[in-house]
């Protein structure tokens, strides 16, 4: 994705010091972003988040009594800087194995 059209790696904002976060990590026009969805499990907590977190943390932390924990999907970006604004998008499915 273009920068512009990005979402910032960064939780929905709850405080002012939230949304100035949030501008501050927002991609620039010229940034080539690319996200890429993890297997692992994350969750949203109080504006910020909890990524890769093992199955068991996941699980003792997504307990429908714990107030203003909500799950989210394990997303990575990898931002790469060109000297071009950029603009559109695409989309390729590529299989990642760890070795």
């Amino acid at each position: 994705l273009p920068g512009g059209q990005a979402p910032a790696d960064v939780a929905p904002p709850e405080t002012m010091s939230d949304y100035l976060t949030v501008l501050e990590k927002q991609h620039r026009n010229t940034d080539l972003v690319v996200l890429v969805r993890r297997s692992g499990q994350g969750l949203r907590y109080r504006g910020k988040w909890l990524k890769n977190l093992p199955p068991s943390a996941s699980m003792l932390l997504d307990d429908t009594s714990t107030m203003g924990i909500t799950g989210a999907g394990d997303v990575e970006q990898i931002v790469v800087p060109t000297g071009w604004v950029l603009s559109g998008r695409a989309a390729a499915r590529v299989a990642i194995r760890t070795l």
